[in-house]
């Protein structure tokens, strides 16, 4: 079987000048976190490397077909930018398998608990060449707070930063977004360039002293491809 890796992530390597420092100065964090296959492509999350789509025909030579690296302008935090990279109507493809055609268009989620915290990006991404951002996926009370007397923004109390997605398997563009404090949101996106949220569930604001944080956690969210029904993870003492 084949590997893959950014440069610098071997022993001996030296990161690339995108993959170094934060705009704050810190340490940014380039490694892989989350991966979604889909007709012989991966689409790799990999944290402070941004997002990365891998052609694996050839399981034994996986090549890089996309990068779009965001980081900086943004900081990474303290774990790293992205977490989930989803091709559009992954779960409904994931059904049907191979006959649907490669997707033109992709979503990502943060997990970014500075201030700003994480939020999603739209890509289009039908020329692997040239990906491009269309649009970002926001809750404005969490994410588009900036104080013009500071230069800075405000945020409220709590984990603010979105964290797992997925597609609902009955319509390739709509998309059920994890978002800590913020509950399960779920957003239409049949528009790829206006975002529009649709609805939100908030779990009750659970506690545990084990995991260290207080308040909501909503972390992962699934579908039952029998019934339809949302599954959600709570980090905080919910399930």
């Amino acid at each position: 079987m084949g590997t893959f890796h950014v440069q610098g992530q071997r022993t001996g390597e030296t990161y690339a000048a995108q993959d170094t420092v934060n705009p704050d100065g810190t340490k940014q964090m380039p490694y892989c976190h989350e991966v979604n296959y889909y007709q012989n492509h991966l689409y790799v999350a990999m944290r402070d490397a941004g997002v990365i789509q891998l052609d694996v025909t050839d399981r034994t030579n996986p090549k890089q077909l996309l990068r779009l690296d965001y980081v900086p302008p943004y900081n990474g935090g303290s774990l790293g930018a992205t977490h989930t990279f989803t091709p559009f109507g992954f779960a409904e493809w994931e059904s049907v398998k191979a006959t649907t055609p490669q997707p033109t268009l992709a979503v990502s989620s943060d997990e970014n608990f500075s201030c700003p915290p994480g939020f999603g990006r739209v890509y289009d991404i039908s020329n692997p060449a040239y990906p491009q951002i269309l649009s970002t996926i926001r809750v404005p009370i969490a994410d588009d707070n900036f104080n013009p007397l500071t230069g800075t923004f405000t945020c409220p109390p709590g984990q603010q930063t979105t964290h797992h997605q997925w597609f609902d398997m009955r319509s390739p563009t709509l998309l059920h977004q994890a978002w800590y404090t913020q509950g399960l949101r779920a957003f239409d996106l049949s528009n790829p360039y206006e975002p529009r949220e649709i609805g939100f569930y908030l779990s009750p604001p659970y506690y545990s002293t084990a995991a260290g944080e207080a308040g909501r956690a909503t972390r992962e969210v699934f579908q039952d491809t029998q019934t339809g029904l949302l599954w959600m993870t709570d980090g905080n003492g919910g399930d």
